[in-house]
């Protein structure tokens, strides 16, 4: 099921605000579908359990032209909640080299600067965001190293990443996840 991002979904959920689009009048310029082999939807701001995003999701787009390639980045700005996100955002996927091949499968031509960790928020702590970015490349990403235990992930300036690699964002989705234990 694909939905296209409106300004509206992004707004409610205090997401159409920078660092995480380049300006409170971004629009995408493709939709970005996620599922989990759970079968859960990422739905812009729909609601799935940790256990049910727990394993790396299946990403379908359309590319915004032909043989581009693409980074996908995800994002817990809710760190340790969204009332006290002291630690946010804490890095969840960082994966370059996406290409949509012939057959329309999105294909990576390169391993993980970090591989998807799903969602682990603690007790008590409600709900949180799951934002996915979908960045098309301007130019060449080469010998990027990241510290992907949980101290090098908290605090995660995206950001420099996007300006330092030549990212320009094209396509955001996001759920929301809360541990059981409220």
């Amino acid at each position: 099921m694909r939905r296209r991002t409106s300004s509206g979904d992004l707004e409610k959920h205090d997401l159409l605000i920078p660092p995480y689009v380049p300006s409170t009048t971004w629009q995408p310029t493709t939709s970005l579908s996620l599922t989990f082999p759970s079968g859960a939807q990422v739905l812009l701001g729909n609601e799935i359990s940790p256990s049910d995003s727990s394993e790396t999701p299946t990403i379908s787009f359309t590319p915004t032209s032909p043989n581009e390639t693409y980074t996908i980045l995800s994002v817990d700005p809710d760190a340790t909640s969204r009332a006290n996100p002291i630690y946010g955002p804490v890095r969840h996927w960082a994966q370059s080299g996406l290409v949509v091949g012939a057959d329309g499968k999105v294909e990576t031509k390169e391993s993980a600067h970090m591989s998807y960790k799903g969602p682990g928020p603690p007790p008590k702590t409600g709900l949180h965001r799951y934002i996915f970015l979908l960045y098309r490349h301007t130019k060449e990403i080469q010998g990027v190293e990241m510290d992907n235990e949980l101290m090098g992930r908290i605090k995660w300036d995206f950001g420099n990443f996007v300006d330092e690699h030549g990212l320009e964002l094209v396509g955001i989705n996001f759920f929301l996840s809360q541990n059981p234990e409220q």
